[in-house]
């Protein structure tokens, strides 16, 4: 299921690594005032606190919501990248290995035909 609630996944990723929670600022709102257009930058602090962000997503919407959202995606996006992934293991050379029963024609039941 994709994500649909960018801020809320933040949220939670953050949550689960022991990190505080991401920052929103409203940094620019432009245009007039039935169709604005607002830019918001979104932080995620480094462990342990510098007080320093780790990375700002910034994104423009045309409600603050939207803005919000596209900013946390764009962190949640960082952070996703930046976890390790899992190494497959691989087989060592001459291991045992489960025998895989194969069928043939050889080796298939018959049975007799009628009719």
């Amino acid at each position: 299921m994709p994500v649909m609630d960018f801020k809320s996944a933040l949220q939670e990723s953050l949550q689960a690594s022991g990190r505080p929670q991401a920052s929103y600022v409203l940094v620019k709102e432009a245009g007039p005032e039935h169709s604005k257009t607002f830019t918001v930058e979104a932080g995620c602090i480094r462990l342990p606190d510098t007080g320093k962000a780790e990375f700002t997503g910034r994104a423009e919407g045309s409600t603050k919501k939207k803005a919000e959202q596209d900013a946390a995606r764009q962190v949640l996006e960082h952070l996703l990248r930046r976890q390790p992934r899992p190494t497959p293991k691989r087989r060592e050379i001459g291991a045992a290995s489960t025998p895989v029963p194969m069928t043939t024609s050889s080796n298939r039941a018959r049975t007799p035909r009628t009719g």
